[in-house]
């Protein structure tokens, strides 16, 4: 039932093979030494680009009622290599490893105190305790 499918689909990836169609892929995993790996496939040869694991990247923002967490995935850095500094509502997380560069500033938009960092698997996880909000009652003189 299913053999006639794959085979079909396979006829079809053996076109896009000899038909010199672009294509490129890639995966990344985590090795059992913690480290990543990263592995291309595709026919780089027709100026496919080849994406850089360096630069600007993606940081996930989890605000919840006491915390407000950052995670970004800086792969290939030791924790040494990591520097964090908070100043005027701005968070700037920098590292440097070989050929390896990160480069982020996040605008704070809560209120926060003193953040714990971790750097795990090539995952670095940024973590303030919210401050208790301020209010005030006002009476109308």
């Amino acid at each position: 039932m299913f053999g006639d499918e794959f085979d079909k689909l396979f006829k079809r990836m053996d076109n896009i093979f000899e038909s010199g169609m672009p294509f490129y892929g890639y995966s990344l995993t985590i090795g059992a030494d913690g480290k990543p790996i990263f592995r291309e496939y595709g026919n780089k040869a027709l100026g496919v680009q080849i994406p850089q694991l360096r630069g600007k990247n993606t940081v996930d923002e989890i605000v919840t009622n006491d915390e407000v967490k950052y995670v970004m995935e800086m792969a290939g850095l030791q924790k040494e290599d990591i520097k964090i500094h908070v100043a005027d509502d701005v968070v700037t997380i920098e590292g440097e490893r070989d050929q390896r560069r990160y480069s982020e500033s996040i605008p704070l938009r809560h209120k926060v105190e003193q953040p714990k960092a971790t750097y795990t698997n090539g995952i670095l996880e940024l973590v303030f305790k919210r401050s208790a909000p301020t209010s005030y009652n006002v009476t109308v003189a």
